[in-house]
């Protein structure tokens, strides 16, 4: 499995720097596996949201605590909102 630093994934966002941004951008894509691709297609969640996601199902998480992504159970990872 190959990680990425949140610094990473702002980079991703940030056009201040676009060969920055590039890199960013050809790190995520690359690193981006077909779970992810699906879950963000499958379950109408961010591909941001379904990247935390796939790692969640690839590590064997039991619970994902997340105020953006919506509730329930997505791919066998129950989701909650620790604010709700």
């Amino acid at each position: 499995m190959i990680a990425l630093d949140t610094n990473v994934l702002i980079y991703a966002c940030d056009k201040a720097d676009p060969v920055r941004q590039q890199i960013a951008l050809d790190l995520i894509s690359n690193t981006a596996d077909a779970r992810a691709k699906t879950l963000h297609l499958d379950h109408k969640v961010s591909f941001w949201d379904a990247t935390i996601l796939a790692a969640c199902v690839d590590t064997g998480a039991s619970l994902l605590y997340s105020e953006d992504i919506p509730g329930g159970d997505i791919a066998g990872v129950p989701v909650v909102n620790p604010f709700k």
